[in-house]
């Protein structure tokens, strides 16, 4: 990217949130770029009120459809929780919305989203399933280690209760 391009603030916070975007096939740098071309274009020109549905559309055949819903998330300043799907199969590309909520001290947003997980979760055999599954997995143990450990604790009390293992998570070596 140019000097002098200027990169929409909303696909800054995403990668910021998100360290493994790039991991994705569809996302590079220069997808990202033309992303941020297209939503500054559409402030600049007054299309502020695009419907979602066409924009998700334009983005994602830059950047695929879940890291175009996180950015378009992002740009309308989502105050939805995420659902329990999102959280295990998108999670990547929405990374930035939990750590753009916690920033912003909207833990209401974190407290939902991990309802949503444990509604999700009650069952036996969605744990199982999810234990399973090593994207599942990964996703949860990733959004376990991004949210405030207080509420961390809390969901692995309410996992222990269950009969559930307590989700393993690897601990930042001290240095």
């Amino acid at each position: 990217m140019g000097a002098t391009a200027r990169v929409a603030p909303r696909v800054i916070t995403l990668v910021e949130g998100s360290p493994d975007i790039f991991k994705k096939s569809n996302v590079s740098p220069r997808s990202l770029e033309y992303a941020s071309k297209i939503l500054v274009a559409r402030e600049q020109n007054g299309h502020g009120n695009t419907p979602d549905g066409l924009l998700i559309a334009t983005l994602a055949g830059l950047v695929g459809e879940a890291t175009a819903v996180a950015l378009v998330r992002l740009l309308k300043k989502d105050t939805r929780p995420l659902s329990a799907e999102d959280v295990l199969i998108r999670y990547a590309s929405l990374r930035a919305v939990v750590m753009a909520a916690g920033r912003t001290s909207r833990l209401d947003l974190i407290r939902a989203t991990l309802l949503a997980l444990q509604g999700h979760l009650q069952r036996q055999q969605a744990w199982e399933d999810v234990q399973a599954d090593d994207e599942q997995r990964a996703n949860l143990d990733a959004f376990l280690k991004d949210i405030p450990p207080d509420l961390r604790k809390a969901f692995d009390e309410w996992a222990v209760e269950r009969g559930y293992a307590a989700p393993a998570r690897r601990r930042r070596a001290r240095s």
